[in-house]
């Protein structure tokens, strides 16, 4: 070996030795994240709350971004340098136990696409809804339709979907913590527009019930013949939107296919009629459309309770 280069080698070596031991030290001296106050409650008890969520790894907040270069041009969120004011706030609609929506204050839900993406999206789905576990201050999220967990790259801020089967976890995080903020869009629901001491209607235990009953209510005859049948729903884990939904899916285009409802109604097989729902309601509900259409929805059923009770 040329002598030369054998004098540079202990010199390469201590040079590069050095270096590290630098960069250890610079990684050393970097400061923690500023974290805000997370969220300690229950899970359960996330329902209708607004939110901002905060990286526990980089103190980075959860922001929509337009087409970052990784979600195929889609819009999505990530997270960025940008502070908790400019932070995307997330209204908590509850679907069912430990499962929501997460939607923000300009209506779009942080949802995931058939192939795996992460994105933003106004349209109302399924892939849309998320189920949350606790482990102290953090929540880890997992989305309901893929049941695929979700994870931060925390030197990109690109949220991805991961698994136990990952090799690699380094710069990765899956637990995210929620902040209470303000700003939130409400999700839309059916208003009760009743006003009184509802706390009176509580009424006292050890006293027998009392109040009003209509023991002849078909609140689940929108089964009735297989859901073929009746258009809206009672209840649905997605809201008013698709509970009470224009019904031209089952009745057809202006109710060509409502034979029933037309015949039983208006004794007329080609009546015709405006089909939307929420939120513009054009033409049912109505005394003539009982047939064909669900008017207990939960909404409605509150609001005659409480009409009846607080009266």
């Amino acid at each position: 070996m040329n002598p030369l280069r054998r004098g540079f080698q202990p010199l390469m070596l201590a040079c590069a030795s050095l270096t590290l031991v630098a960069q250890a030290e610079a990684m050393s001296s970097v400061p923690p994240p500023e974290l805000a106050t997370p969220y300690t409650g229950s899970v359960p008890a996330l329902a209708q709350l607004c939110v901002g969520v905060q990286s526990p790894d980089t103190g980075q907040w959860l922001t929509y971004t337009e087409n970052p270069g990784w979600t195929d041009g889609l819009s999505t969120y990530a997270f960025t340098e940008s502070d908790q004011t400019e932070a995307s706030r997330f209204y908590l609609k509850p679907t069912r136990d430990h499962h929501f929506l997460l939607r923000d204050q300009q209506g779009r839900y942080l949802s995931t696409t058939f192939s795996a993406i992460i994105h933003a999206t106004s349209e109302l789905t399924e892939r849309n809804e998320w189920r949350f576990e606790q482990d102290e201050t953090a929540i880890s999220w997992f989305n309901a339709s893929n049941s695929l967990q979700l994870a931060h790259k925390t030197r990109k801020g690109e949220l991805f979907f991961t698994s136990p089967l990952d090799l690699f976890t380094y710069n990765q995080e899956s637990e995210f913590h929620l902040v209470e903020l303000d700003g939130c869009e409400m999700f839309p629901e059916i208003t009760v527009n009743a006003v009184g001491n509802r706390e009176a209607l509580a009424g006292d235990p050890a006293l027998p019930v009392r109040g009003y009953i209509d023991a002849h209510t078909h609140i689940s005859s929108y089964e009735f013949m297989g859901g073929k049948f009746m258009a809206g729903e009672p209840f649905h884990p997605l809201g008013v939107e698709e509970a009470l939904k224009d019904s031209a899916h089952l009745h057809g285009k202006d109710g060509a296919l409502d034979l029933i409802g037309n015949l039983y109604t208006f004794d007329d097989i080609n009546h015709r009629y405006d089909t939307r729902g929420w939120p513009d309601f054009p033409w049912w509900p109505n005394h003539q459309q009982m047939s064909t259409r669900v008017t207990t929805t939960s909404g409605w059923s509150e609001r005659i309770f409480l009409g009846c009770a607080l009266w």
